[in-house]
């Protein structure tokens, strides 16, 4: 009974020393943990697409210095994916990025290899590299529309059978290719999950709420210092304060 109590004095001080170390403000944090936990060993089909836009340059004042917004999305997409398994049998994964231009850069969801593991993904993802220029997040969507049901589909495990979902990431509205609504409400009345995350001021949450599956789907960060501290608490950084003080 003593040691129980001493432990929840420890945790009581990791809480005043760690402030971050158990955060229950990040907004998204339970939703998304628990989407890691539901397609942990799960078979699922997961797109994301992400923003590789110009304004997402900025400044940090903590390493004074310039940093590239891009760099934190592949951080939380990492993240995210740190506690799910990603193979031919388990989780598929594309990544479309999306500036002036969308591309499809990575596509194990319908591009079937046995080579498609975690291991070619994460050397695939860490080689990506920004590209700057406007926001067409409208042809983004429609690579996602055509893994799912479209012209890159024909190898797209049934939506009944893999669990599907996509995530936008953005810091700003779009501005080239059309409106990506008409994409994402096809894609909502085929039952697939989209989350949407707008990272800055510059995000009308109005169209990221537009975008996602319902109001819950839909996450705001005020800069992207705020949005790694999620990616953090997804890798597990959670614990990382109560390693060092029991190591």
């Amino acid at each position: 009974m003593r040691s129980v109590r001493v432990f929840c004095v420890v945790l009581s001080l990791l809480a005043l020393l760690f402030p971050d170390a158990i955060p229950t403000d990040i907004q998204g944090k339970l939703e998304l943990e628990n989407f890691q936990r539901s397609h942990n060993d799960s078979i699922s089909d997961l797109i994301f697409l992400l923003d590789t836009s110009g304004s997402l340059w900025y400044y940090d004042y903590a390493s004074r210095s310039a940093k590239i917004g891009f760099d934190d999305e592949k951080v939380f997409v990492n993240s995210l994916l740190s506690h799910i398994r990603i193979s031919l049998p388990s989780t598929r994964v594309s990544v479309a990025l999306f500036g002036t231009d969308a591309t499809l850069d990575i596509n194990y969801v319908s591009n079937l290899n046995a080579n498609n593991h975690k291991c070619n993904f994460k050397k695939s993802f860490q080689a990506l590299k920004f590209r700057s220029g406007l926001t067409n997040m409208h042809d983004a969507f429609q690579y996602a529309y055509d893994i799912i049901f479209g012209t890159l589909s024909a190898h797209k495990r049934p939506n009944q059978l893999a669990k599907t979902a996509v995530f936008v990431l953005t810091d700003g509205m779009w501005n080239r290719g059309g409106d990506p609504y008409p994409i994402a409400k096809q894609l909502k009345d085929g039952n697939i999950e989209i989350f949407s995350i707008g990272v800055t001021n510059g995000v009308n949450m109005n169209v990221m709420r537009q975008l996602a599956t319902d109001d819950s789907h839909a996450f705001h960060y005020s800069s992207f210092t705020q949005f790694r501290e999620l990616a953090n608490y997804l890798r597990g950084g959670k614990y990382e304060s109560l390693n060092i003080m029991f190591k």
